[in-house]
């Protein structure tokens, strides 16, 4: 019942083009000529970002002069941003990664950068409570992502969608410098449309300022933090959330997969 009386704000939520002209041109940008390329082509296969979402968050590095960067999912990515920090001048890169052994050969790529100051955050996420509802999170990191901040790009690839990603602003929307972008992969996800609607809408501060759901199959968001205002309760939002992580909690193949990654 909720999803009918929330259907119509859902529709009203989502754009397939932007007034922000930046986000466009940063997508459909040329290749490198340098190592942020060789990074770049790293990218392929298994739970790695795609190549053209790399390129693009490369450009936003370099583009934008991306200072201060957090990601949620280590790996591939981590590379080509720590890549594109030390082709620019150097900075910050802050990830929280749930299952460090898999990417430690690309980590140790990552710490060699120089004028990177590369920091990893090892963490689950736990079921919690919140503004726009019940989700899981990584609420015990946040002393980490506090000392760490203010982030100036955040790219969210994880956790897997059998946790479900609406913990991720919660977290850090008080942590996020001015015009920080917030990037989400797999944003066609029927879950993860609705995580952006309730972000959207908690959190006034927040613009969605690109949406592609044929981004390389698996869709792109980027969000704009425009200000800090301060969120809001709505029942639709905790309504839906709970059903959405009930359905989670609830599925055989999800709890499967949570339990191995605990």
């Amino acid at each position: 019942m909720m999803r009918t009386l929330a259907q119509n704000l859902f529709d009203q939520t989502f754009i397939t083009d932007s007034d922000d002209k930046v986000m466009p041109n940063l997508i459909h940008q040329k290749r490198f000529q340098d190592d942020i390329e060789v990074a770049i082509a790293n990218c392929s296969g298994g739970w790695s970002i795609s190549q053209d979402l790399a390129r693009f968050l490369a450009h936003a590095v370099v583009t934008l002069n991306s200072k201060n960067i957090l990601e949620f999912g280590a790996g591939s990515s981590s590379l080509v941003l720590a890549t594109s920090l030390s082709v620019s001048g150097g900075g910050k890169l802050t990830s929280i990664e749930q299952n460090p052994v898999w990417c430690t050969e690309t980590w140790k790529l990552v710490n060699d950068k120089e004028n990177v100051d590369s920091f990893m955050i090892v963490a689950q996420p736990k079921l919690s409570l919140g503004i726009s509802g019940v989700y899981f999170c990584f609420k015990h990191c946040l002393e980490d992502i506090a000392s760490r901040g203010l982030y100036d790009l955040v790219l969210i690839d994880a956790p897997q969608y059998f946790f479900g990603r609406d913990g991720a602003v919660p977290i850090i929307y008080n942590y996020l410098a001015p015009n920080a972008l917030i990037v989400m992969d797999d944003a066609e996800r029927y879950n993860d449309r609705w995580t952006l609607f309730r972000w959207l809408h908690s959190y006034p501060g927040l613009k969605l300022v690109y949406y592609n759901p044929t981004f390389t199959k698996k869709g792109l968001a980027i969000l704009r933090f425009q200000s800090r205002k301060s969120p809001r309760f709505s029942l639709v939002h905790w309504m839906t959330s709970l059903q959405d992580t009930g359905s989670l909690l609830l599925s055989p193949g999800a709890n499967r997969q949570r339990k191995g990654e605990f």
